[in-house]
C-alpha cells in the first residue's frame, strides 16, 4: 500500500492490524511552516519540535494502537503500510 497524504493540524490513525498482512506501518510527520510543534499520542506519547519548514519526523506504528496527532500549525502526515 502506498502512503497516503494528508494535510492539516489534527490527524486520527484508527487500529490496524500490520502483521497480519505481513507488512510495518510507518507515520511521517513534515512541518509546512517553521516552528512546529506536533503531539503525538498512542502506545507512547511524544512531544517534537520541527524546527524548519520540511523538517520531518518519522515513527513506527504497532498493532491494534489508535494514534492521534495534533499541531498548532498545518503539518502534512504521511500513513501507510510498507512491505
Amino acid at each position: 500500500m502506498l502512503l497516503q497524504e494528508t494535510l492539516g493540524t489534527r490527524y486520527y490513525i484508527p487500529p490496524l492490524n500490520y502483521t497480519f498482512v505481513g507488512a510495518t506501518g510507518s507515520l511521517i510527520v513534515t512541518a509546512t511552516e517553521d516552528s512546529t510543534v506536533v503531539n503525538l499520542f498512542g502506545d507512547y506519547d511524544d512531544l517534537v519540535l520541527l524546527e524548519w519548514e520540511g523538517d520531518s519526523y518519522a515513527r513506527n506504528l504497532t498493532d491494534q494502537q489508535v494514534r492521534f496527532v495534533s499541531a498548532g500549525k498545518p503539518k502534512r502526515n504521511n500513513i501507510g503500510m510498507l512491505e
